[in-house]
């Protein structure tokens, strides 16, 4: 049995636009467990990031309940919610949100630094991970002077530097061009398979091949699922057309 790291009850979330309500997810009943690479896809509008947001503190839900790391998340003020963020969990998006007047290592521990009283452990860690990234030539630069591939590195480094239960991802390759969007999918992966947590939504598939876990929104709710073994690149094709197939059922 696996270890489930969230877990939802009945969570709606809706909008009101103008004068109309406009109902975003309905009645989702899902677990997300400890390991896995879980990615959230669906078609445009179809509530993936809205779920991936009310999963992970970033916005509470209409009704219904959320449970991350076993606290009822649901109706949490924004002061709880800071405290989560820097103790438990942490995020990479596409935006990537780095402080440009800060350098790349300063980024990296910019976070790790509040509240904590170990700083030369952070310093440690953080020196490893600009190692491990190839980043530690740069770790004296700001984000405008390094590229785009290298400031997503410098986003995943602050993303892991306080080994958080979960790391949630929105779109965090979307833009990033093939080759770099790869280097970045192949960190990810390597993390997944050292036992981090990951929760990513995405539209793309060579995104989609690295989970191990597909769950398909639609209209507001999971309209299927699909499960496969952990991401190696032997098991690229294979795992390829399943995650093919899945879909095209599901754009039926």
């Amino acid at each position: 049995m696996k270890e489930v790291l969230i877990k939802t009850e009945d969570l709606c979330k809706s909008f009101i636009i103008g004068k109309t309500g406009v109902h975003v997810l309905k009645n989702l009943n899902i677990e997300i467990y400890k390991g896995d690479f879980t990615v959230i896809m669906g078609s445009s509008g179809s509530g993936k990031s809205t779920l991936l947001y009310s999963l992970s503190t970033m916005d509470n839900p209409t009704s219904g309940k959320v449970e991350l790391l076993g606290k009822d998340i649901s109706k949490i003020n924004e002061h709880e919610a800071g405290k989560i963020r820097n103790k438990d969990i942490s995020f990479i998006f596409q935006g990537i949100n780095l402080l440009h007047d800060l350098t790349v290592y300063e980024n990296i521990t910019y976070a790790a630094m509040y509240d904590r009283k170990n700083k030369n452990e952070i310093k440690s860690r953080a020196n490893e991970l600009l190692k491990e990234l190839d980043l530690y030539d740069h770790k004296e630069k700001y984000p405008s002077e390094v590229s785009g591939g290298m400031q997503q590195r410098v986003a995943i480094a602050r993303a892991i530097i306080n080994n958080p239960s979960v790391i949630f991802g929105d779109e965090p390759t979307g833009a990033l061009n093939s080759s770099t969007g790869k280097m970045v999918l192949d960190l990810l992966s390597d993390i997944n398979n050292k036992g981090q947590s990951i929760v990513m939504v995405t539209h793309d598939i060579k995104s989609a091949l690295r989970a191990n876990r597909i769950l398909y929104i639609k209209d507001g709710r999971i309209d299927g699922e699909l499960n496969l073994e952990k991401y190696s690149e032997k098991n690229s094709k294979e795992r390829k057309e399943r995650l093919q197939t899945f879909l095209d059922q599901k754009s039926w």
